[in-house]
């Protein structure tokens, strides 16, 4: 059984191959389609989820106010604002934190901790508003112009608080 197996295998590679006295034209090699290039994707860091713009609205008429990151507010307080319309309406951004803070002398030099000083100049000249704590806040304008709120109120938002944070005051 063997030797039938190499017979046929014999006959089979004879009759691929063409006799010697043949001669095969050359063979027409065909160039490789070019290889694509790889494609090289940039490796892209995921960004720092962009955080809402810090704010604070003071309302005069509620005495409100409002601490917010975007739109959404944060924290709400009861204040109270100056009387006699002392504290000025506008827009002023924070300019200076002070956890330990005293009034001025001529409004007895009281302590008032957790001060957010805001950056108000009328008349080339800085007007001393700040938002801090104050034992007394009435529902009503009560103050010589600065915002005051109950100590656990400012103990909150002095922290959240930013230096540059806008204020708007209406």
């Amino acid at each position: 059984m063997l030797t039938c197996s190499l017979f046929v295998l014999a006959l089979v590679g004879a009759q691929d191959t063409p006799p010697a006295s043949e001669s095969r034209p050359p063979a027409i090699v065909m160039p490789a389609p070019p290889m694509p290039a790889p494609v090289v994707k940039p490796v892209v860091k995921p960004k720092a989820p962009v955080k809402p713009a810090k704010s604070i609205k003071i309302d005069l008429k509620t005495q409100t106010l409002t601490a917010l990151e975007g739109d959404d507010p944060v924290y709400v307080f009861n204040c109270s604002t100056g009387r006699n319309n002392a504290t000025p309406r506008g827009e002023f951004p924070i300019r200076q934190k002070l956890r330990h803070n005293r009034a001025l002398p001529k409004y007895g030099g009281a302590p008032i901790p957790w001060s957010l000083r805001l950056d108000i100049v009328r008349k080339g000249r800085r007007v001393p508003i700040a938002i801090h704590a104050y034992k007394h806040v009435p529902r009503y304008p009560a103050s010589h112009g600065c915002i005051r709120l109950k100590p656990a109120d400012a103990e909150r938002l002095f922290p959240w608080a930013e230096v540059g944070v806008r204020v708007s005051i209406q």
